[in-house]
């Protein structure tokens, strides 16, 4: 099934470069780039800096976008059970009271599928909206070159900054995030229109962090274990929904 996947992401990008930068991406500020079952950029310590990318330069680019963020609690929750504590994204609190059950995006009867594939739902996740995009930076693409953004006043990638906190989930849990816009009309209103490839979306290191804060003590601790929790499939799906 592993093989099967990778073949499909392969013959996905053929004719492309893999440096191309999508129209949508995240990354964090001194992130690392995970490849292999994972496929995104971890966090490496607590607090961190989140960013959400947008090619101003794509067809699929247009001035007041909704943008929304989801933030799912890996590795996956049950319905009901309130047992992965809570984390912070610009100082709010998100906890099993305020959160929703089953796949992205939030009040849909029937979901079209697009963040199905992730294999990390159904979870307990929240979903952020923004519109605004107050940075600029130079164009870059976070799986070849992870870590945050950098400022030019001319840049054509625009981006908005989220400050996450992760000291309130139990050990062993983590956060995953996803970007996307939605469609605004048609039979599928409110459904996933653009997303940010599997290969460029962001996650939480993970709570046990220890106290030297090396990258190689901090990723060998978590990304092993969730790596068994977690597991892209579908390779770099196309962003469109069919």
């Amino acid at each position: 099934m592993k093989l099967l996947h990778s073949l499909v992401g392969a013959i996905a990008i053929l004719g492309q470069s893999s440096f191309a930068i999508p129209f949508l991406q995240l990354d964090i500020g001194g992130g690392v780039y995970i490849g292999g079952d994972e496929e995104s950029v971890f966090s490496v310590g607590n607090p961190f800096t989140l960013y959400a990318l947008v090619d101003t330069d794509s067809g699929d680019y247009s001035a007041g976008l909704t943008y929304y963020l989801s933030a799912a609690i890996v590795p996956q929750t049950t319905d009901g059970v309130n047992d992965f504590g809570s984390f912070t994204v610009d100082g709010n609190t998100y906890d099993f009271n305020n959160m929703t059950y089953g796949i992205p995006p939030v009040g849909l009867d029937s979901n079209p599928g697009l963040l199905g594939p992730h294999d990390i739902f159904d979870t307990h996740y929240a979903e952020i909206s923004f519109s605004t995009l107050p940075g600029l930076a130079t164009p870059y693409n976070s799986e070849n070159n992870p870590g945050g953004p950098t400022d030019d006043a001319n840049g054509t990638l625009a981006y908005q900054s989220f400050t996450v906190d992760i000291s309130g989930l139990v050990e062993g849990s983590s956060v995953h995030f996803d970007l996307y816009t939605k469609y605004t009309s048609g039979n599928k209103e409110g459904g996933v229109h653009k997303k940010a490839p599997y290969s460029h979306d962001a996650q939480s290191n993970g709570t046990s962090v220890p106290d030297d804060g090396s990258p190689l003590a901090l990723l060998g601790m978590s990304v092993i274990g969730l790596a068994a929790a977690r597991r892209k499939i579908g390779g770099n799906a196309t962003d469109s929904a069919s």
